[in-house]
């Protein structure tokens, strides 16, 4: 009976060891692994040192010497043409412009998207929509067009392709901000 808790303790003295043996050889050769990849990234970087990293492309190579607007675009220089990113990055760009309205105020921008209107007690409220990349999501700017224009006469109907050009700007009513595209012009597509 005496020799059973010797031999036990034994026991454990031997599986503690050995565990704590595998744990610093995996260290080991973890830190040794690691250090392999670093001496390899050093090398290449050093070889690299003379060389050029990257080559910008040459902005002017292979445009045409004047390139034409589409039929119906609005004239004008834009700070932010929506029309030329694809879908998502317009969705990205309506987003950040819709999150971060300080950083565009003053901005003339160009949107392609659908009509929407809404009637709030006798005003009407225009905007262009533009859906995601998955066509589910919608997120629009609301317009207002420089000019007299009467509804429905000088506008499309309901959900009708329009192109928009105006200066970003937000405005407060009843203590809510919204922004808006000032002295637009508004083409349909």
């Amino acid at each position: 009976m005496k020799k059973n808790p010797f031999v036990l303790l034994c026991l454990i003295l031997c599986l503690s060891t050995l565990c704590a043996c595998g744990k610093s050889t995996v260290k080991a050769r973890r830190d040794n692994a690691t250090a392999g990849v670093v001496e390899q990234i050093a090398a290449a970087e050093k070889e690299k040192a003379g060389e050029e990293l990257f080559v910008l492309p040459d902005p002017d190579a292979g445009l045409p010497e004047e390139t034409e607007e589409p039929a119906g675009t609005p004239s004008g220089d834009v700070d932010i043409d929506l029309t030329v990113l694809n879908s998502q990055m317009v969705y990205a760009q309506v987003s950040d412009m819709m999150d971060n309205p300080d950083d565009y105020i003053g901005k003339t921008v160009r949107m392609k998207g659908s009509l929407a209107f809404v009637e709030d007690d006798g005003v009407m409220y225009f905007a262009c929509f533009i859906k995601d990349a998955q066509q589910c999501c919608q997120q629009g700017i609301e317009f207002v067009r420089s000019g007299d224009y009467a509804f429905p006469d000088d506008y499309p109907e309901l959900n009708a392709p329009i192109m928009v050009e105006g200066t970003f700007n937000v405005y407060e009513d009843d203590g809510t901000l919204y922004a808006s595209l000032f002295d637009a012009e508004m083409t349909a597509l």
